[in-house]
Formats: structure tokens, sequence, C-alpha cells
């Protein structure tokens, strides 16, 4: 009897819970409007007709909180495209109509203007040379050395270069005192001298060859005496170290548009070169662009704004490069400063992108229950943007430092198709492009 009636209990349990959801449901579906109850009835309950507008708030209310922080901001505007994108995804815009949606996305990328048809591009200055660096190397105050019969004294000096590549020329330095005898000095177990160490022979140079990185052993010694006393002594012994210093090849890159490309008619490079010295016989100077030869003569130091031609089969879309290389022939330093690449245009025309507005979209978007958005994303967070922003023919203004910007184009749209072209007063690069209804 006890089991039939848990049987009971718990059953009568399933049904009041039961009972209680279904309650629950009726009185949200009361609550909820009316198109969203409509969807869900009809089993398409992922779908929200509010969906791109809680995006737009959620994008606003995270903005907010991120204050002055521009990672911050432009990591809300990653995470409201993609709510934006999901929204287009799993929704149906003809149906939810001015609700919510994306109209357009693009990646314009890098922006250029365009002046009087010509193209200009700035890159930064380059410095080459080919010089000697002097260094001295202090080693001891004093030394002094001797042999007599079977008494010899020698002395040792160790000492480090830190490095031996770029040597030019080691030489010792000292102040000779009393001496008497041959000198030999010997450089890791090497004679490099013999001699009676006179004012002539002075400064005595050390073989490159021979020297290491770190531990070198300069050996004093002086011949046998034999019969009379060989001795020698210094003051002052020091190493003079001259180093090669060098940047012989320097390159600098930038980026066309397919539009900019197609639409250069000639194309040339300007540069300005000043010399540290220009009373001696200069260097040679080699321009390659994407890998061919543009020149490869004798540097003419501060002499009229020189002006390559580009040959238009060199240029490409995307990435291209200058490499400027020094061949010296005597030390010098070079600066290539005023360096530009600059472009004749045909009548350039800057790209357009194009969105398609439905007759009831736009006819809520006219009526003011709904907008048109165009949200901006740029690359170079902190640095200036200006541009205009041409929408079927009229025109807006942008000047910002903002990492993002949005305009409303709710005015300036047409039914059916809508052209959007942008035309920037500075370079910059646009990292994506959306038109947003809502």
């Amino acid at each position: 009897m006890r089991n039939k009636r848990g049987a009971i209990e718990f059953g009568v349990g399933v049904s009041i819970f039961i009972f209680i959801m279904a309650l629950l449901m009726v009185i949200y579906l009361l609550l909820i409007p009316e198109e969203e109850r409509q969807l869900i009835l009809e089993g398409k309950e992922g779908v929200s007709l509010d969906c791109e507008r809680r995006c737009q708030i959620d994008f606003e209310r995270c903005k907010s909180d991120c204050g002055d922080d521009f990672d911050c901001k432009l990591d809300c505007s990653d995470r409201s495209r993609a709510c934006r994108d999901n929204c287009v995804r799993f929704g149906d815009r003809e149906r939810v109509g001015v609700r919510g949606g994306l109209l357009l996305s693009e990646s314009p990328g890098l922006v250029r203007p365009i002046q009087n048809f010509q193209l200009g591009v700035d890159l930064n200055p380059v410095s080459l040379f080919s010089e000697v660096k002097k260094l001295n190397i202090p080693l001891v105050n004093s030394l002094s050395i001797s042999a007599w019969f079977f008494s010899k004294e020698d002395k040792t000096i160790s000492f480090d270069l830190g490095s031996v590549e770029n040597l030019a020329k080691v030489t010792l330095v000292f102040f000779p005192g009393d001496r008497k005898g041959k000198l030999k000095l010997k450089l890791n177990e090497n004679i490099i001298y013999e001699g009676d160490a006179n004012i002539n022979d002075l400064p005595i140079e050390l073989p490159v060859s021979l020297l290491k990185a770190k531990d070198n052993k300069l050996v004093f010694s002086s011949t046998d005496g034999r019969l009379s006393k060989s001795y020698f002594s210094f003051k002052d012994l020091s190493l003079s170290v001259e180093r090669f210093e060098q940047n012989l090849r320097a390159s600098r890159k930038f980026v066309l548009t397919k539009e900019e490309v197609q639409g250069i008619k000639r194309a040339f490079l300007s540069y300005f070169i000043s010399c540290e010295n220009i009373n001696v016989r200069q260097g040679n100077l080699r321009i390659d662009f994407n890998g061919k030869s543009l020149y490869d003569d004798l540097i003419f130091c501060e002499a009229a704004r020189p002006s390559l031609d580009i040959s238009k089969n060199l240029i490409r879309e995307g990435e291209n490069q200058f490499q400027f290389i020094l061949k010296p022939s005597t030390e010098n330093s070079y600066d290539i400063t005023e360096v530009k690449f600059n472009a004749d245009m045909r009548n350039f025309e800057f790209p357009k992108y194009r969105f398609d507005l439905g007759r009831r979209e736009f006819d809520d978007v006219a009526s003011g229950r709904a907008d048109v958005k165009l949200n901006l994303i740029f690359a170079d967070r902190g640095f200036r943007k200006e541009a205009s922003i041409n929408i079927n023919g009229a025109e807006l203004y942008f000047n910002t430092n903002e990492g993002f910007i949005t305009l409303d184009l709710s005015d300036f749209i047409v039914a059916g198709s809508n052209f959007i072209k942008i035309v920037p007063r500075e370079s910059f690069e646009i990292e994506r492009l959306d038109v947003v209804i809502g």
C-alpha cells in the first residue's frame, strides 16, 4: 500500500510541475511582443526581431564603459560586428524589415588622397654609411722587463676585445723609457715584433688575424743579456682599436591598391642626398625597385633633386619595395631624405561600394522608424583620419583620431541601389566598413 501511495504522490508532483511550467510559458508568450510571439509559435524562436538593436545597445554600453581606452573600444566594435553578423546569418532581413540588418560589409584597407591627379607616397629617410670608429683601450700604466745571464723577467698582458668582427686595425701604443737590447713581442704565441722599440717603430700594429674576442695574451720579453744586462721600461700602454661601422643597405616599402596601380600613367622616385664629407671621392649608390635596378652610379652630393622614372610594368598591387645599396670607395656617411614615390594619374575614381535597400526598408527609414548607419573601424588608432564620404552624391565629412566612427546616412539613402565613395584627405587604413539598418 505504501508503494502505491508513493507512486500516486510522485505522479501528482510531476503533474503539478508540468502545469507550472506550462503556465509560465503562457505568461511569457503574453508578455513578449506580438511579432516575436508569432515567430515562437511558428517554431522559429532562434530569430529575434530586435537582434540588431540589442547588438547596438550592447555596443554603446561597452563603448561607454571603455572611457578613453582605444583598444577596449575596438574590442567592443569587433564583438558588435560579430553580433550583427549573427543577426543576419540567423535572421531573415526581408521578413524582419527595419528592425535590424547588415546591408554592406567591406574591408577597404589603405586609402590615400589624390590631388590634381597625382599620387605621392612619402617614405622614411635613409642613412647609409661606411666609416671607421676609433677606440682607446688602456692596458697598464707602466711595465718593465729585463734579461741577464740565466735571469729573465718577462711580462704578460691579457686583454679582451669583446668582438673581432669589423676590426680594421689594432695597434699597441706606449711611451718608451730606458731600454737596452732587443725587445720581443708575442701575441697569442706568435712573434709579431723584434727590435729595439725606438720611436720610429711605434706604434706597433697587432695582426687582426691573430686576435680573439677574449683572453688575448701579449708577452713582452728581452733577448738574453748574457754578459751585459738587457732591459726595457714602458709607460701608459694602451691599444688603439679601429672598427669598420657600416650600414650599406636599406629598404623602404609601401602599398598600392588595385585602383591606384591601374590609374598610373607615369611613376618616378624623387629624393635628396647630403654627404658628411663632400671633399672626397664618393661611393656608388644603387637603387632597386622590386628587384630591378633604377640607378647605379657615383653619388652626387647635394645636387638637384634627382627624379628616376619607374616602368609601369614593375609596379605591383599590394607591397612595393625600394632598396638603397651603398658601394663605398671612401669613408663617408650619406643621408637620403625627401624620399617620395610619385605617380601621375589618369582620371582617378575612388572605389565605390554599393548596397541595396528594399521598398519596405526605405519607407521605414523615411518615416523615422529606422536609421541607416555607416560604421568605420580604423587600423591606425590615435592618428588623424580625415575624409569626405559621398553617399548618392551627397557629401559628409569626418576628421577624427578615434579608432572608429559612426555616421548617419538616413537622410541620403534611396530605395534600390545606394552608392558610397570615400575620398580621403589623409592616408589611413580602414579595417572595416559596415552599413547597418536598425
